[in-house]
Formats: structure tokens, C-alpha cells, sequence
């Protein structure tokens, strides 16, 4: 896999981005409208590349990526959620005062939701729709794995698929909820062994 570093390969990876989670339960809950919901991922993963992951890889071609991944070590200090919100305002975006307070409460679950000990962050791993079933998922989060070393990657998900995929690849299942006590999105998340 190769560093996103170039305007080219962080704008080709951000549409493989905003295709692979365009249906994923959780976006759809937030950005119901189908536009809003691609214009707000895209610009979503161009903010996180920036600000938020402290790796940001892809696989294949600069100009056509099969596969995303994007992860931080135990010692990266990502922005608390309230900042994540505030990146898309930096892109140009602004979130209705309702669903800004709706992410936040998920981002929130999701920090609660992981092990305390130190541990490597899955923040995505996003694979063309043209690529799934093909392996690249799998060669994905195997370098993961590497990058890792001897501590555990947290991760979570909000589709049964990805939770079996991760359970087929030796992650444990940690929790399994409902956001937003009971009225969001299903969530799993996962540490490997």
C-alpha cells in the first residue's frame, strides 16, 4: 500500500471513499438525501485524511484506488468529536444544529465503545465496490495488522457483512448496540486477537 501525499491520489481515494459508505447504515441515518450524503462524505475523507488519521493508505493506481485505509497508532492525538464536527465546517459545510448534535452523541458512543489500553484505531478500510470479494479487503486489514505490530486494532462497524468479514479474520467482538439509546444505527465493534 502507498501513502496518500499528493492532490491527485487524496481526490481519487476520497471518491472510492464516498462510494464504499454511500449505503453504510450510519451515513444514511445522518444524511438521509442521497447528494448531501456524497458531498458530505467526500468531504468527510478529504478532512480526516488532513486532520484525523495519522496514516492514510491506498492500494492501486494514485488515480484509481481498489482500497482505502485509514488508521492511527496509540499515540495519535485526533481531535475529540466536537472538532471532527468543526472540520466540515472548515470544508465548507454546515450541518443543521439537530444532526450535528446526532453525530456527536454517535462519535461519543464510538470512543466509549473502545478498549482503554493502548491500541492501534481502524478508522476505515474502504474498498471500491468494483474491488469487494476480490481479496482486497483482506490484504487491507492484514496490513493493518502489520503496521500494528504486537498491539490490538479497535474498530467498528455498522454492517452485519463487516462484522461477520471481521469475525472471519480473527477480531473479537467486543459490543454490539444501538445508537443514540436505542434510536440510531446497529453498531459492532471489534478488537483483534
Amino acid at each position: 500500500m502507498k501513502q496518500i501525499d499528493t492532490k491527485a491520489a487524496l481526490e481519487s481515494a476520497a471518491k472510492v471513499f464516498a462510494e464504499a459508505f454511500h449505503n453504510y447504515p450510519i451515513y444514511k441515518f445522518c444524511f438521509p438525501d442521497e447528494i448531501e450524503r456524497k458531498r458530505v462524505l467526500l468531504l468527510l475523507f478529504q478532512a480526516s485524511v488532513k486532520y484525523i488519521s495519522e496514516f492514510a493508505y491506498y492500494d492501486g493506481d494514485e488515480n484509481d484506488p481498489r482500497a482505502i485505509l485509514l488508521i492511527n497508532s496509540p499515540t495519535a492525538k485526533g481531535p475529540d468529536a466536537w472538532q471532527a464536527i468543526g472540520l466540515l465546517f472548515d470544508y465548507g459545510y454546515r450541518l443543521p444544529l439537530r444532526r450535528t448534535l446526532k453525530m456527536l452523541s454517535i462519535f461519543k458512543e464510538f470512543e466509549r465503545a473502545r478498549i482503554k489500553s493502548p491500541h492501534w484505531y481502524l478508522q476505515a478500510i474502504a474498498v471500491s465496490p468494483t474491488q469487494q470479494g476480490t481479496g482486497i479487503g483482506t490484504r487491507t486489514l492484514q496490513f493493518a495488522r502489520s503496521l500494528a505490530g504486537d498491539l490490538p486494532i479497535c474498530l467498528e462497524t455498522s454492517t452485519s457483512a463487516n462484522a461477520k468479514f471481521y469475525l472471519g479474520h480473527g477480531y473479537a467482538q467486543q459490543k454490539q448496540f444501538v445508537t443514540l439509546n436505542g434510536k440510531g444505527t446497529e453498531v459492532w465493534t471489534f478488537v483483534s486477537r
